[in-house]
């Protein structure tokens, strides 16, 4: 840090092993992606070096701050890695698409960039498919899934109760039995039938008992084999 620092203050340097100093006209880009400033407080970079260097700031936003542009970046580095591998990715899904949309790219651009060249190096023919990309990626696209999966049956949920409270409005005191006989008859019912109206079957699928179903069938009014 030092000897950067002469160069950048005195504008000058000697090479190694040499006693000439030689003068420098240069300018000089540098990034980082840890908080200098914070090195700075915790004394691990010099803070005379900082200022030197911080003369003009461009703060670059990880890229999962910034999703608008990773459209153009897929784009951008499936030519480049079609050309040098003499291939022809290019069709996206839209759900593949919000995936990559989605995920938070931790290794910003740069880790884009690694799964797009896999994904072109692996490639068969045009369709950019899930299993192209890196296994970080497929993790985060199947719990996303299952993540959407439970916020449907969540919402679903919340819409039967407000329209059950809406229905049921001039029966106060009874709501709550008539949803939860309304839930129970459909879900034995759709049990029942994935088993062959076989109730054994049915009452291992739900996880009750079976003299639990055979109870519920009856008090339902359920059609359904002995």
């Amino acid at each position: 840090q030092v000897k950067l620092l002469r160069v950048l203050q005195e504008r000058e340097f000697e090479r190694v092993g040499d006693t000439q100093v030689v003068k420098v006209d240069v300018r000089v880009i540098a990034a980082t992606n840890i908080d200098l400033q914070e090195e700075v407080a915790k004394g691990n970079f010099r803070e005379d070096l900082f200022y030197r260097l911080n003369v003009v700031s461009i703060y670059l936003p990880p890229l999962r701050n910034r999703r608008e542009d990773i459209p153009r970046l897929i784009d951008y580095f499936l030519d480049k890695y079609n050309r040098l591998n003499d291939r022809k990715l290019r069709r996206i899904s839209r759900d593949l698409l919000n995936v990559l949309l989605r995920y938070p790219w931790p290794g910003n651009v740069r880790e884009l960039e690694n799964a797009i060249e896999r994904a072109v190096v692996l490639s068969r023919d045009e369709d950019f498919t899930e299993d192209l990309l890196p296994l970080s990626v497929r993790m985060f696209a199947q719990q996303r899934r299952i993540s959407q999966s439970s916020e449907s049956i969540e919402t679903l949920t919340r819409r039967l109760a407000d329209q059950a409270m809406a229905d049921y409005e001039l029966r106060e005191g009874e709501i709550y039995q008539l949803v939860i006989d309304q839930i129970e008859r459909a879900l034995i019912d759709r049990a029942l039938a994935r088993c062959n109206g076989v109730k054994t079957r049915a009452a291992d699928y739900l996880g009750i008992n079976r003299n639990t179903l055979n109870k519920k069938v009856k008090e339902l009014g359920i059609e359904a084999l002995d």
